[in-house]
C-alpha cells in the first residue's frame, strides 16, 4: 500500500533530505522551495514546507514540545525536487537509491525514542483525515483574507480559472466575492469541527465500528478542490434562485 505521508519507516530519509538542505541553507526560504521544487503549474503551500522543517527541529529535542505535522508525499517530493534541482525527483526513489548514505547518516542523528513514538503514535485514519482537511480549509481562508483574488487563483487549473472569470463578470465586485468565499469557508470549518467532535466521540465509545458511521468527503484534499467546491456551491445557489423566479 503506497504511503500518503511520512511514516516512521521513512523517517531516516526525511532527516537525511532536510539536513542536506539545512547544510546548504541555514536560513530556509520556504516559498523558494515551494516554487522551485515542483514542476510548472503544480501548487504547494509554502506553509507545508515550513511545517516539514518544524518537524525536523522537533525531532532534535529530548521530548515533543509542540504539535507537529507529518509531511505528505507531495511535500517530501518537493523537498527532493528542490535539493536535487529536478522537480520530477521523488522522495521514495531517493530513499531507495541513497539507502546506504541515509542509514549511515541516521545512525549518527537518530532522534530520541520517546520523540519518535510521540510523532508517529497511531490515530484512526478518519480522524487524522478530518484534522488534515480542517487545516487545509483554515489555511485557504487565511490566504483568501491576505491575498488578492488575482494572486489566489494564479496557479489554478484553466477550467477553474474560466469558471472564476465568469463569476467575476457576474458579480463585478472582488470584495463581495472574497466576503462570500470567507463566509463559505467559515461554514465548512465549523462543519469539520462538528465532524471531528463526532468522530472522536464515536471512536472513544465504539471504536472502529463507531467511526464506520462517520461520513467523510474525501474529495476536498487540496486548495483547488476547496476552491472548486466554493464555485460549485455558488453556481448551485444561482440555479436555485433562477428556479425560484420561474
Amino acid at each position: 500500500m503506497p504511503i500518503t505521508r511520512l511514516s516512521e519507516t521513512y523517517l531516516p530519509a526525511f532527516i537525511y533530505i532536510t539536513d542536506l538542505i539545512l547544510a546548504d541553507e541555514p536560513e530556509i526560504d520556504y516559498k523558494k522551495i515551494a516554487d522551485e521544487g515542483v514542476a510548472d503549474r503544480k501548487e504547494i503551500d509554502a506553509r507545508t514546507i515550513k511545517r516539514a522543517f518544524d518537524l525536523r527541529e522537533a525531532l532534535q529535542k529530548d521530548k515533543l514540545e509542540q504539535k507537529v505535522y507529518k509531511p505528505s508525499v507531495k511535500t517530501l517530493n518537493t523537498l527532493c525536487g528542490y535539493y536535487f534541482e529536478n522537480p520530477e525527483e521523488r522522495f521514495l526513489k531517493i530513499a531507495k537509491t541513497h539507502q546506504k548514505e541515509i542509514q549511515d547518516y541516521y545512525k549518527q542523528h537518530t532522534p530520541k525514542h520517546e520523540v519518535i513514538q510521540a510523532v508517529f503514535k497511531s490515530k484512526p485514519e478518519k480522524i487524522a483525515f478530518i484534522e488534515e482537511q480542517q487545516e487545509q480549509y483554515i489555511s485557504f481562508k487565511k490566504d483568501v483574507e491576505e491575498q488578492t483574488l488575482k494572486t489566489l487563483v494564479a496557479n489554478m487549473e484553466q477550467k477553474l480559472l474560466m469558471r472564476f472569470e465568469n463569476l467575476q463578470e457576474k458579480m463585478n465586485d472582488d470584495l463581495a466575492i472574497k466576503t462570500r468565499m470567507i463566509a463559505h469557508l467559515e461554514i465548512k470549518i465549523e462543519e469539520l469541527q462538528r465532524k471531528l467532535k463526532q468522530a472522536n466521540f464515536a471512536n472513544n465509545t465504539l471504536g472502529a465500528i463507531g467511526l464506520f458511521f462517520v461520513s467523510i468527503n474525501y474529495d476536498a484534499v487540496s486548495t483547488e478542490d476547496i476552491f472548486e467546491e466554493f464555485l460549485n456551491d455558488f453556481e448551485g445557489l444561482e440555479e436555485d434562485l433562477v428556479d425560484d423566479l420561474i
